[in-house]
């Protein structure tokens, strides 16, 4: 095994162990903001376009450092309509998938997100023009046997002590995945007619995002600044989770 081989594998397992630990500080930070009863009056969390807001905002200004000094991917040839079409998609699922907490908890959320393959194959095939292997059909098959073996199992225990709140949460996870599946089919067809790259892409889908939700953000700034001051806790989760510390 040659000295090059070594450092690529090293680089792999770092990488990857970054992602998984990032992504579990991630779950956490999100689990916390959302489902935690704030103030005197035990206020619940009802900002979560806020909280989207201020992470498309973080994410946008990332991607254009990254884009400056790190990337250098040239000029974007991406029809705009790509971008706005996409971006709502994006949008859509992550405020889904924040609505979600409120009903149901972070595990729930992971393990029905881990259909996520299902839409994106199924939008892939249908929109993005894509074919797949008959073995990433088996995987994903496995993949939502699994999921439903983990979320029935105490299916009589979550009827008995569930309400409706249950159903809301779990219908906002549908949401999110389908929303999830046009996302994949619409980022398939910019790759394919203009070979989009990842800080273009990034860029791009987080600004369009970010004027999307100033519509519905500002009516309400007031409320979200007033909202989040009542607790110095609920105010430090908040800061990191927009800014993934």
């Amino acid at each position: 095994m040659t000295e090059q081989s070594l450092f690529q594998r090293a680089k792999f397992l770092i990488y990857a162990g970054g992602i998984f630990f990032l992504y579990f500080y991630y779950g956490i930070l999100q689990e916390s903001i959302t489902r935690t009863r704030y103030g005197e009056q035990k206020e619940k969390f009802t900002y979560s376009l806020a909280l989207v807001f201020f992470q498309c905002i973080v994410n946008a200004i990332y991607a254009k450092i990254m884009g400056m000094f790190v990337l250098k991917q040239g000029e974007d040839t991406t029809r705009t309509l790509y971008y706005a079409s996409c971006s709502l998609t994006y949008l859509l699922a992550m405020v889904s998938s924040n609505m979600a907490l409120q009903w149901v908890n972070y595990p729930t959320q992971v393990v029905g997100k881990s259909c996520k393959p299902i839409p994106v194959m199924v939008l892939g095939v249908v929109l993005g023009r894509k074919s797949y292997s008959w073995k990433k059909y088996v995987f994903v098959l496995m993949i939502v046997i699994g999921v439903a073996l983990f979320i029935y199992k105490d299916s009589k225990a979550q009827s008995a002590s569930s309400g409706d709140g249950l159903g809301l949460g779990e219908v906002l996870l549908m949401l999110s995945l389908t929303m999830d599946g046009l996302t994949g089919a619409v980022q398939e067809r910019m790759i394919a007619e203009s070979k989009t790259k990842s800080g273009h892409m990034m860029l791009n889908m987080n600004l369009f995002s970010i004027g999307y939700l100033a519509i519905g953000v500002c009516p309400r700034c007031w409320g979200v600044s007033g909202f989040s001051y009542q607790t110095v806790k609920g105010l430090y989760w908040f800061l990191c989770y927009v800014l993934d510390w």
